[in-house]
């Protein structure tokens, strides 16, 4: 056993056969693995004959009076495209060594854009269809900020939650296709780490439209109150498979000269404030950690670029990396460290509950220090063996192509399909959604024959 009862060896990610079947695929200890030459390969090839659900999309002209979109559709160029879904291409020439020189390729991808990815690949891909009579899933999108050029910022709350006044009411109106025998195929991306409006916290309403809301399958950053988690879109969203095959080799052959890294802002009079700050003064303190204070108002600065590049080198060449909780448990900066191969330091319980789709075993790729004790992490993580660091990161880097999204595929004759050759991590929460929607299915014909027998 080791440190908090973790165990040393690799364990297998028998919860889920979709990500087990990924990590046997990615192969074996890298052959010249200590002399820094890796042969990092994974082969998804085992999903091609793989059962894809059916998908139909509400149509958004149908709810343009109730929010603001924010989708990507609507840019012509193939590169503006990708940059309004992924964020901007930020190159970063990482090197310790002459030989070692690497030029990664990173997107600064927003942390609530998995709703506009989710919604263009689900309009672009194979399974795409325009009945929704034969669809397994029903696809109702719902995006966050204003669209591409123009101000960005909060919206509404009436707009963003599509209801006049906040009645639900209004929300069953714009999709007809919406009603109690139906709501169990029904998909919703809520694409916050906590719901906003009455309808997606399911509160106050009456039994007839609970009735209907609450078989919706719902997803979102966190979960909460029957919500799936699904992943932050991370810096390696968007990249082309052998780009980010480049980060998997970087993360794993870097040289972690510190112990711990830290990067967070210092919130007054909010959760986990005094957390953070107590952490800042352990980093300040010790010789083998670093905190990075995250000093910037806004992105597309000088401050802002130095920072992140800053991020990722010190990610890159740190064992650990502390992940204290914000506002909620959630933080896009914990699959951002493990893509850099950085093992994420827990300090509450309900981190490992996170994104359990495409990380069923968080034991076996993070670190868990009890909240009321932190001033223990440093000599918890000092007391971790070389061999434990090593599995974990290996474990880690096993995930990162199911916790990434790849950038979409080009090269088909119908613009519109994209038939899938790589797969990633929105192929993993289509599949998983279409298991859900599955099993409600079952369990609701077994339950209705259940009732046909006592009558």
């Amino acid at each position: 056993m080791g440190v908090l009862g973790v165990r040393r060896e690799a364990l297998q990610l028998s919860q889920s056969e979709l990500v087990s079947q990924i990590a046997r695929d990615f192969g074996s200890e890298p052959d010249g693995a200590e002399s820094g030459e890796t042969h990092l390969r994974f082969d998804w090839s085992f999903l091609a004959n793989t059962q894809f659900p059916k998908i139909y999309v509400y149509n958004l002209g149908n709810l343009k009076n109730h929010f603001k979109t924010e989708h990507c559709e609507n840019v012509q160029k193939e590169d503006d495209k990708d940059e309004c879904l992924f964020g901007k291409e930020i190159h970063i020439n990482f090197k310790q060594a002459e030989r070692d020189a690497m030029l990664l390729t990173l997107h600064d991808c927003d942390q609530y854009a998995i709703s506009r990815i989710l919604y263009s690949r689900i309009l672009h891909y194979e399974g795409n269809i325009d009945k929704p009579e034969e669809a397994d899933i029903l696809f109702i999108p719902e995006f966050w900020k204003e669209g591409p050029g123009e101000p960005g910022g909060h919206p509404d709350f009436d707009d963003y939650c599509m209801q006049k006044k906040g009645q639900p009411e209004n929300l069953l109106r714009n999709l007809p296709y919406l009603d109690r025998d139906s709501s169990y195929r029904h998909m919703q991306i809520i694409p916050r780490p906590h719901p906003k409006c009455k309808f997606q916290m399911l509160d106050g309403q009456s039994p007839k439209i609970n009735d209907i809301l609450s078989n919706v399958l719902r997803l979102g950053l966190e979960n909460y109150e029957g919500i799936t988690s699904i992943p932050y879109p991370t810096i390696a969203a968007g990249l082309k498979p052998t780009q980010l095959d480049a980060v998997i080799r970087t993360s794993w052959r870097s040289k972690r000269m510190l112990l711990a890294f830290g990067t967070f802002g210092l919130h007054q009079n909010r959760n986990n404030s005094l957390l953070r700050h107590h952490l800042r003064e352990l980093c300040i303190k010790d010789s083998q950690c670093r905190y990075l204070p995250v000093d910037y108002d806004q992105h597309d600065t000088p401050e802002y670029k130095k920072w992140f590049n800053n991020m990722i080198t010190m990610s890159l060449m740190s064992e650990f990396c502390l992940q204290p909780s914000g506002d909620t448990v959630s933080r896009k900066g914990i699959l951002d460290s493990m893509t850099l191969g950085c093992i994420p330091v827990f300090f509450d319980a309900e981190q490992q509950n996170l994104w359990r789709w495409h990380i069923p075993n968080w034991k076996d790729v993070s670190i868990l220090v009890p909240m009321k004790r932190p001033e223990v992490v440093m000599n918890v993580l000092k007391a971790i063996s070389k061999n434990e660091i090593r599995l974990k990161r290996r474990n880690i880097l096993k995930l990162i192509p199911s916790i990434s999204i790849l950038a979409p595929q080009t090269g088909t004759t119908d613009k519109r399909v994209q038939k899938r050759t790589q797969f990633d991590a929105i192929d993993i929460t289509l599949l998983k959604s279409f298991e859900a929607v599955k099993k409600f299915h079952e369990t609701k014909l077994t339950k209705n024959q259940v009732n046909m027998g006592r009558n």
